[in-house]
């Protein structure tokens, strides 16, 4: 193929608005990351690995509640046909958002007895943060899906970078006041602000916005019932995933230490969290074009071609993370945190395949598929707990890891044949 034809073919390429739609948060996504790991092997120099642990924890405990937080009805904003009842789903996420965060402030009264129960000590002194972070983080997540209701994924993309700059900035400033465990976390409250605030700001959804749209009680009401699939069954689903997902770093620091615990955040970080947020771009990207897809007959044909692109993707990486996870981590991070990269070679087996699932797994809340989701994140929860508990009964981190990587591949490929196969049907004619 000559130049000017491939050229050509570029060109038409990216005239398409899906793919114009996920280059932009991808390629923005990936730029956000890249800040982040650019930092990270400053952050493993100023901060120990029982640092990392007690953050892991937090997080953990965090990303679970945030999470449900909104009651899911953030995923129904891009639903309504019309910007009022979208406005009015906003603010009840919104609401629900901030009784959460209220609730997670009179957790205060008990910080130490979490502590004690995580294993995890120093948990208790950053504790006063969750609430903070719940706001922020659940203001930052219905802003991103208004904006994605109106394709306006330059402005997401902008978050993002403004995100990840925020963050990073802020765990290095946050050494010199704060040498500890709180110094990364106050950077990751300070991160999600940012990026909600610029959201806000720019599509008006700040304060004003939500007092005004909550006077309006019978419409947001009305809302509430009308999408009561979300949080009956997307809220089960999401919280025993994200359990899933969490689930080591509270385990490993329960049944071993916080030491354990930091590696594995570490590791994580360096090759899950990364590939699950492009992945995640994607998704956005799946669901916003999903009704569009539905309507044409052109869900299944979406999908599958969603699904090679993001095998191409992560083919290469798979394959340099597991064949030199270890010197890679030496190298970078210091001989202290190898253990990390034994780690993340193990984990990048099941991280591939949550990669593909991901993404994919979003169509099943456009196609009614919350009865699917839940029974593929229960059983999935269920064979995760039973891999860590056989590392944990032989005394050995990596047996842990060594499963849990297992299961989640091989659970992950299970369920992604069982989404295809639900998106096939729910696309063909109805008798």
């Amino acid at each position: 193929m000559s130049s000017s034809r491939i050229k050509t073919f570029l060109i038409r390429l990216l005239q398409q608005p899906f793919l114009r739609a996920v280059l932009t948060l991808v390629s923005s996504t990936v730029s956000a990351q890249v800040v982040m790991l650019a930092v990270t092997p400053l952050l493993t120099r100023l901060y120990l690995p029982q640092d990392f642990g007690v953050v892991a924890v937090f997080m953990a405990i965090a990303s679970v509640i945030w999470t449900i937080s909104s009651g899911r009805y953030e995923l129904a904003i891009t639903l309504p046909p019309h910007a009022q009842a979208a406005n009015q789903v906003w603010a009840l996420a919104q609401l629900i958002n901030v009784a959460v965060a209220t609730v997670c402030a009179i957790s205060l009264l008990f910080a130490k007895d979490i502590a004690y129960l995580a294993n995890t000590p120093g948990l208790e002194m950053v504790w006063w943060c969750l609430p903070l972070y719940i706001l922020a983080a659940g203001w930052y997540r219905a802003n991103n899906y208004m904006a994605l209701r109106e394709h306006q994924y330059g402005l997401i993309a902008k978050s993002k970078m403004t995100q990840s700059a925020g963050s990073a900035l802020g765990q290095v400033a946050a050494f010199w006041v704060a040498a500890s465990a709180l110094g990364l976390i106050v950077g990751q409250v300070l991160g999600q602000a940012i990026g909600a605030w610029q959201l806000a700001r720019l599509k008006n959804l700040g304060w004003r916005t939500f007092v005004h749209f909550l006077s309006f009680k019978k419409r947001w009401v009305t809302c509430a019932k009308r999408y009561k699939r979300f949080p009956i069954y997307d809220v089960p689903a999401a919280l025993i995933d994200v359990l899933s997902v969490q689930l080591p770093n509270l385990l490993l620091a329960s049944f071993f230490n916080a030491n354990i615990a930091g590696f594995y955040m570490l590791a994580e970080r360096m090759v899950a969290l990364p590939i699950a947020l492009v992945g995640q771009s994607v998704g956005q990207v799946l669901f916003s074009f999903s009704r569009q897809a539905l309507d044409q007959g052109q869900m299944f044909k979406m999908a599958f071609k969603a699904v090679m692109v993001l095998i191409a993707l992560i083919a290469l990486p798979t394959l340099l993370v597991f064949f030199a996870g270890e010197p890679l981590f030496v190298a970078v991070f210091g001989p202290e945190w190898q253990q990390a990269g034994s780690y993340a070679k193990w984990l990048m087996l099941g991280v591939a395949v949550q990669f593909v699932y991901a993404p994919t797994s979003m169509l099943l809340m456009a196609t009614n598929g919350q009865k699917l989701n839940l029974t593929i994140h229960c059983v999935m929860l269920t064979g995760k707990v039973a891999a860590i508990y056989w590392g944990y009964s032989q005394a050995s981190a990596i047996i842990a890891i060594q499963g849990f990587a297992w299961v989640t591949g091989l659970g992950y490929g299970l369920a992604l044949m069982a989404i295809l196969w639900h998106v096939y049907q729910h696309g063909l004619p109805q008798k």
